[in-house]
């Protein structure tokens, strides 16, 4: 059985779906959003919250005032997804009482060939805390790649750091994408109402396609770590 991770933005939401969409199907509302009937489902059981634009589409198609700070409210009680929501600045002690500033590395890998169907929270405690790499850029998380499509650039195995892109997309350039599908690194370009992803080993991986809907977060490449 699915665990429900937000009960009462799930309760909430299914008693507003009720009483906006009566005897209408999940695939009509779905249609109606513009969304998935996939992603409504996982939304009504309580395994998923929807992204803002989502949201933003759901308050409106409702006339609900209150419908995002309902959502803002279950991402803050949810088991924390590393990805979203964490603040890393954290610090551990030595044997010698000796304070160092430290990063999470997170316990999971961004496929450079296709969505790595990683869709589960991670809490923060259960992150490696590593030292700064000081000769980096400011960053939030490390995380390790895996596959050949990013070659030869990067390697599989190779530990990168990235940082959240909280206003600004750079377009042509390398990012992890938090989606609901999974989490991604590729050179990413706005196609619309999705974001074209490259691989940089082209003769192995054409390019395709991540609607923007399922994104959660853009984190962009800032460092690069080869043992």
């Amino acid at each position: 059985m699915e665990e429900v991770r937000f009960p009462k933005f799930t309760e909430y939401f299914n008693r507003l779906l009720e009483e906006k969409e009566p005897r209408v199907s999940q695939k009509e509302v779905a249609k109606k959003l513009g969304t998935t009937q996939g992603t409504l489902s996982k939304i009504t059981r309580g395994v998923l919250l929807p992204s803002d634009e989502l949201s933003e589409r759901m308050a409106k198609l409702w006339n609900v005032d209150n419908f995002m700070e309902m959502v803002t409210e279950a991402r803050r009680g949810d088991a924390l997804k590393v990805l979203r929501n964490a603040k890393p600045k954290q610090e551990v002690k030595t044997e010698d009482v000796i304070k160092l500033p430290t990063k999470p590395r997170l316990p999971v890998s961004a496929s450079a060939g296709s969505l790595s169907q990683y869709s589960q929270g991670v809490l923060l405690e259960q992150c490696e805390q590593m030292p700064i790499i000081r000769n980096f850029p400011d960053y939030d998380y490390t995380m390790f790649i895996k596959g050949n499509s990013m070659e030869p650039k990067y390697e599989s195995g190779d530990e990168i750091a990235i940082k959240k892109a909280e206003f600004v997309i750079e377009w042509g350039k390398d990012y992890v994408l938090d989606t609901e599908d999974g989490v991604i690194f590729k050179k990413i370009y706005d196609e619309g109402a999705n974001i074209r992803c490259v691989s940089y080993n082209h003769d192995e991986y054409p390019d395709f396609l991540v609607p923007k809907e399922i994104i959660f977060g853009f984190y962009k490449f800032v460092g690069l770590v080869r043992v």
